[in-house]
């Protein structure tokens, strides 16, 4: 996926908030989740760093999007939530169970 924002890039195609629209699109509504969550907790847990500049740019419009921005949590939450799982922590739940052994959820 970043190769394709890079050639996107390289190419003059302007993809989601590089065009400089004032709205998401569908797909940027999709992953905003998951882009704060790497963004957050794979930094902390994982040292996860943005693999291009095209990337990097295209996250930081995203998660800085009023609409974005508006409804997503504290980073501290998202890491004392995400503390027992980066850990593999014992976990009390049989969905916590499920995820750290790789079985199927219950």
């Amino acid at each position: 996926m970043m190769k394709m924002f890079e050639d996107a890039k390289q190419q003059g195609v302007h993809i989601g908030l590089y065009a400089g629209k004032k709205s998401l699109s569908l797909a940027e509504v999709m992953v905003a989740p998951w882009i704060h969550r790497a963004a957050v907790v794979l930094k902390h847990y994982r040292h996860f760093e943005e693999p291009t500049v095209a990337y990097k740019e295209w996250a930081i419009n995203l998660l800085n999007h009023p609409s974005v921005a508006a409804t997503t949590s504290d980073e501290e939450l998202y890491i004392d939530s995400y503390a027992r799982y980066a850990r593999h922590s014992r976990s009390t739940s049989q969905v916590g169970d499920a995820t750290n052994s790789g079985s199927h959820l219950p």
